[in-house]
């Protein structure tokens, strides 16, 4: 069913979102996070939505930071950042609501994020592997219930890794506080709303999944293809060719957007 398609399609449009907000859309009040993030010749309207590696080494035990790991628990008990926490994708979504994968309740995120240090006096940057759509879903929670002050690590672990900063393997005591939701409900989207806006030339819908799902050749929904009128896009054209790519410069991103 549409809804289906929706959702699955949904995973990775958390990430373009991202990206959209990197090139124009700045948060409403959003304040400055702790320090600008290392992002020079890249030309980003608003950096402040990535930070570099460099930028994170600089913080690390900043009080005014907390680090989030969204990768498995077995990556994480091998090797962190250091003074990272890692909070599940699971405890950011829903467990009653079909299709799986929805996003949580206010009270089920407020309570993860609390217990994991996480209030709006924090900078929260998060990461996982690199190349993956876990961050950036974490990233676009944050942002739907009203964290004023979130980062992707641009590169995720790998680069890290490949840059041969130090990790740990110990998990850090982290003290619970309270995450006061303040819900954005117009950064998502639903599937009435979908169907009202299809015919409106103003609305452009980007599929972000494969090129096979998007063909149909690929069905991981009740069935293939795509909602009428989307344009396809794959997330993953968003970053750099290499062992540890990024995110493209913001002329190649804005070039990717304008083509399509």
């Amino acid at each position: 069913m549409l809804e289906q398609q929706l959702f699955h399609a949904f995973v990775r449009v958390g990430f373009l979102a991202g990206t959209l907000a990197a090139l124009e859309c700045q948060p409403a009040e959003a304040p400055q996070p702790a320090a600008a993030a290392t992002t020079e010749g890249l030309d980003y309207d608003n950096p402040e939505l990535l930070v570099d590696t460099d930028w994170l080494a600089d913080h690390l035990g900043a009080e005014e930071v907390r680090i989030l790991d969204v990768r498995s628990l077995e990556d994480y008990e091998a090797g962190h950042v250091p003074g990272a926490v890692r909070i599940p994708r699971e405890q950011l979504q829903d467990p009653e609501r079909e299709p799986g994968g929805m996003v949580g309740s206010a009270e089920q995120v407020a309570k993860a994020l609390g217990d994991v240090g996480v209030d709006e006096y924090v900078h929260v940057v998060v990461y996982d592997e690199g190349v993956s759509t876990r961050a950036a879903r974490a990233f676009w929670t944050l942002e739907y219930y009203g964290h004023p002050r979130v980062s992707l690590l641009n590169g995720g672990f790998d680069k890290w890794l490949a840059e041969g900063r130090g990790t740990s393997t110990e998990t850090p005591a982290v003290e619970p506080v309270t995450f006061n939701v303040r819900a954005r409900p117009g950064v998502v989207s639903t599937k009435d709303r979908i169907l009202d806006e299809m015919a409106d030339t103003a609305v452009v819908l980007i599929d972000a999944r494969s090129e096979a799902e998007f063909t149909g050749e690929e069905v991981r929904a009740e069935r293939g293809g795509h909602i009428p009128g989307a344009l396809h896009l794959e997330w993953t054209r968003n970053f750099t060719d290499g062992e540890t790519p990024v995110f493209k410069p913001a002329l190649q991103l804005a070039k990717l957007y304008d083509d399509a």
